[in-house]
């Protein structure tokens, strides 16, 4: 049993997460925070594996709060729920100390996985968000530098069904899958993937999900 605490300091959403999880019989609601204070308090108190935290306020206070529950309860696991992503604050979540990242957008399915992904010690963000962040983020002090050229940012002629395959690639699936999913053959996919690497410019499915996010292809 994975036992959770939920740190958000609205209602409404502590409530959101408690009915989503309500019937997950692995996991364990062991107590709700509203405040950081709250949390740490409550971590003193009991024996907590993951705790799900809001991300909606002031970076640095967001920064140092992760920072403060990391140093002080290392075996703890953060998985932090946001409203908005931007791969820079992403990536400087997981260097205070996060271990998990997801979106509020995502399905009851998905934030059940994230919980026992981070569980078991393994760093976990929302598929659609470009996976190859995750071969480039470190603990900190381990010289993570996430760059990207800002200033370049263009647009292509992506059709829908390119734009569904490309979604579907940042997810992780393979081209057979995809084509299962598309129900197409595993040809016309290779030839999406191929196209969308030509008309994007770029290398390989790593720097093409990286280009897609960038460029606001995938955020529309």
């Amino acid at each position: 049993m994975i036992k959770l605490i939920l740190a958000d300091d609205h209602t409404l959403i502590r409530e959101g997460l408690k009915a989503l999880l309500k019937e997950e019989n692995s996991i364990e609601i062991v107590g709700e925070a509203r405040s950081t204070e709250e949390l740490i308090s409550m971590l003193d108190a009991n024996e907590a594996d993951v705790v799900l935290l809001d991300f909606s306020m002031p970076l640095q206070q967001a920064y140092e709060n992760i920072r403060s529950i990391y140093e002080r309860f290392p075996n703890v696991k953060i998985l932090v729920l946001s409203p908005a992503y931007n791969e820079e604050n992403i990536a400087q979540i997981f260097k205070e100390g996060a271990i998990g990242y997801i979106h509020q957008n995502s399905e009851r399915d998905e934030l059940i996985y994230a919980i026992h992904t981070v569980n078991k010690g393994n760093k976990f963000i929302s598929p659609f968000i470009s996976l190859n962040l995750l071969e480039k983020v470190e603990r900190p002090g381990n010289g993570f530098n996430f760059e990207y050229d800002s200033s370049s940012k263009s647009r292509v002629d992506i059709s829908n069904r390119e734009k569904e395959v490309l979604m579907l690639i940042a997810q992780g699936y393979t081209n057979a899958e995809i084509a299962d999913k598309l129900f197409t053959s595993k040809r016309t996919i290779e030839s999406h993937r191929k196209n969308l690497i030509d008309k994007t410019k770029t290398k390989n499915t790593a720097s093409l999900i990286r280009y897609a996010f960038t460029n606001g292809i995938l955020s529309d």
